[in-house]
């Protein structure tokens, strides 16, 4: 019972940030960046409660966690996003110090979350393990293989190829990247296939976003139903066929993920979103989602004794104080550089 009520308070939580618009949130525009960042304060506890461990799931926080795929399919997208509008705003200069700033704040979370993940090892299990340090997590491994991918590409395609053309050949390669992780199953290194391909939507929304939303608005409220019926049967298909190598858990899955990126994309195009909260959750996004297991490390002496719902919502508490402490220090480190 306790559990039940807790997660439909979550859920009811997860409902405000995405729906309540403070005066701020209603001048915000299409996919701008107070857009992307809200929505990644959205997507980033979502991300959360699909890494629950399994003896602490439930049904509710089951089902929300089912759509974490959409998350991390959105983080890349925003990742790609950013890439491509500062290539198109900036031909000339913007590769310039193009690592500078990306290295900084990728790595400086990680190596606070890695310490903290030594010290938490250390007060609940009792073990040291020096080579914590230097880990790097998936999501950290594959954006960066992006980065590196983008930016081979972008300085060393010919100078007589537009950013367009370089960005549609940075499409081919991560379809191919898509592909080859699918087959192989990431040897072990990296890799969602599925998710990967929101690097591609991305770099398509940046080269034609002004496109995209005049289609949008047009008969909007006939194409968001459209969209919505399209998601919904998309995901009672993948339910069924989820198993089916190919068809079912690599088709079918990218199928779904863009059909509900373009349901929020076109309800995005009328509808404005943000507020306090959902500006706040996603300024420390990138640290809420490296920090959820260090929250399991540290309720891990506990979890025997913690009912399901109080397990999650300590497990989302604590991610967020940390990564609100983490992400004010490395702010801090960052500026005196």
């Amino acid at each position: 019972m306790i559990t039940t009520i807790i997660m439909l308070l979550i859920l009811s939580f997860l409902g405000f940030i995405l729906v309540y618009r403070d005066s701020k949130g209603k001048d915000s525009s299409f996919f701008d960046i107070q857009t992307s960042e809200c929505m990644r304060g959205f997507w980033c506890l979502i991300v959360l409660l699909v890494h629950i461990p399994l003896e602490q799931q439930n049904t509710i926080q089951d089902a929300i966690g089912s759509f974490a795929f959409i998350g991390v399919t959105f983080f890349f997208m925003t990742s790609s996003y950013g890439l491509t509008l500062s290539a198109l705003k900036k031909p000339e200069s913007y590769l310039h110090g193009f690592w500078t700033k990306r290295l900084s704040r990728l790595m400086l979370p990680m190596l606070f979350v890695n310490v903290f993940t030594i010290l938490a090892e250390v007060i609940t299990i009792k073990e040291f393990d020096f080579w914590q340090l230097f880990r790097l997590t998936g999501w950290v491994r594959q954006i960066l293989f992006f980065y590196l991918m983008f930016w081979l590409l972008h300085k060393f395609l010919p100078s007589k190829l537009d950013v367009k053309s370089k960005s549609l050949i940075v499409i081919l390669v991560t379809c191919v990247f898509s592909l080859f992780v699918y087959i192989t199953k990431g040897m072990g290194v990296f890799g969602w296939p599925t998710e990967t391909m929101g690097f591609i939507y991305g770099i398509l929304l940046a080269l034609f976003k002004d496109k995209f939303q005049r289609f949008a608005l047009n008969k909007w409220l006939i194409k968001t139903i459209t969209a919505l019926i399209l998601s919904a049967v998309l995901g009672v298909a993948y339910l069924c066929f989820k198993t089916i190598p190919v068809i079912g858990d690599y088709i079918l899955k990218i199928f779904l993920g863009a059909a509900i990126l373009s349901l929020i994309f076109i309800a995005n195009s009328k509808i404005s979103i943000g507020n306090p909260v959902s500006r706040f959750l996603g300024s420390i996004s990138y640290e809420i989602y490296l920090f959820h297991s260090v929250a399991f490390i540290l309720l891990e002496a506990f979890s025997s004794q913690l009912e399901s719902g109080v397990y999650v919502l300590l497990s989302m508490l604590i991610t967020i104080v940390l990564s609100y402490v983490v992400n004010r220090l490395c702010s801090l480190i960052m500026k005196k550089r």
